[in-house]
């Protein structure tokens, strides 16, 4: 696949990125919408945008159109551990604004995950989603039942994850997450088709990279089903991405939703499509494995360069003896004719 093509994603992109839209999968760390056990390089920092357009119905509150996630992150590394924190604006007009925080205590290696514990929601006095704060004029849609009596974990969504890279052992580039959450990863919801409760805040996602710049995802939230494909653009640090969120949705009819929503629908009742475009700056201080990765890599370069050398003196060489040989040869030849004579 050659990139030059691909390249031409982010002019339809930027161009989907200034219609009005719903916010959507890829704001906060990790994949679309799940966390992965990978915090960002030490020192790094990415800011990112995310929205999405529904592909069915329009929900019956006509404020939840125009919403749009802006994202900050930074990642620090110290005694072995990664740390990433980030802090996300949904909608600004309903003070949809939270924290998220995740260390990766566990690295991977060639047998073993990588695992991280993390938290999201940070600062929210109710669990905040992408379609702004739940109950306020304008905002998301009431996230648990009415008279749901709501208890500490629903409003933080606190998790572990393990992340494994299955390339060593299977040969293929295969990436699998798994993870147990609370919070957005378990909340009870009054759609009988999105609820979470078969899940228990079980979540997990395949990511396959067919190319290094080029990542393809199916994840499972706790409640909804996502597809999207993430490219990393020829410039340093960008990023473009597409994704179908709550594909669940496509095994129901408009008649079946509307039946049990009585007429209603809000936003988590229909497939939306979604686009992301993230720029990360640095790492603006490596850590000191990675320096001494770097000096590894240096000695290797310099070692090469006089391994070409003296490659090059062993053909000059081998050049000399054979004009030395050839010389000897015709000597003797001569000498040979006179004493003939």
């Amino acid at each position: 696949m050659k990139r030059p093509i691909l390249s031409a994603l982010l002019a339809v992109l930027l161009f989907a990125c200034v219609l009005p839209a719903a916010a959507g999968p890829y704001i906060n760390p990790g994949l679309m919408s799940i966390p992965t056990a990978y915090t960002l390089e030490h020192t790094a920092i990415k800011v990112g945008y995310a929205g999405s357009f529904f592909l069915g119905m329009a929900p019956t509150d006509p404020n939840i159109t125009d919403y749009y996630d802006v994202s900050l992150s930074g990642g620090l590394e110290f005694w072995g551990l990664g740390l990433e924190l980030s802090f996300a604006g949904y909608d600004f007009d309903t003070s949809a604004y939270a924290g998220s925080a995740e260390l990766r205590f566990i690295n991977e290696t060639p047998r073993f995950p990588a695992v991280a514990l993390g938290v999201r929601n940070i600062g929210g006095d109710v669990q905040i989603s992408s379609f702004g704060t739940p109950g306020e004029s304008g905002g998301a849609s009431p996230y648990f039942p009415a008279g749901y009596e709501r208890k500490w974990f629903d409003e933080i969504s606190a998790y572990v994850v393990f992340s494994k890279d299955f390339y060593p052992a299977l040969e293929i580039p295969l990436t699998g997450h798994l993870g147990l959450g609370t919070g957005m990863f378990q909340g009870q919801y009054i759609s009988k088709y999105t609820d979470s409760e078969t899940w228990q805040g079980i979540f997990g996602a395949l990511e396959y990279k067919p190319f290094y710049f080029l990542s393809i995802a199916l994840e499972v939230t706790g409640r909804d089903l996502n597809f999207g494909v993430l490219y990393e653009l020829p410039w340093y640090g960008m990023e473009v991405g597409v994704s179908f969120d709550k594909l669940e949705m496509l095994f129901y009819s408009d008649e079946e939703i509307l039946e049990v929503q009585n007429g209603v629908i809000d936003e988590y009742d229909q497939v939306g499509f979604g686009v992301h475009f993230g720029v990360q700056f640095g790492p603006f201080v490596t850590d000191t494995d990675v320096k001494k990765l770097e000096l590894i890599d240096q000695r290797i370069e310099e070692g090469e360069d006089r391994l070409r050398e003296i490659q090059i003196r062993r053909r000059e060489i081998q050049e000399r003896l054979s004009e030395l040989r050839d010389r000897i040869a015709a000597e003797r030849e001569g000498e040979s004719g006179e004493d003939t004579e």
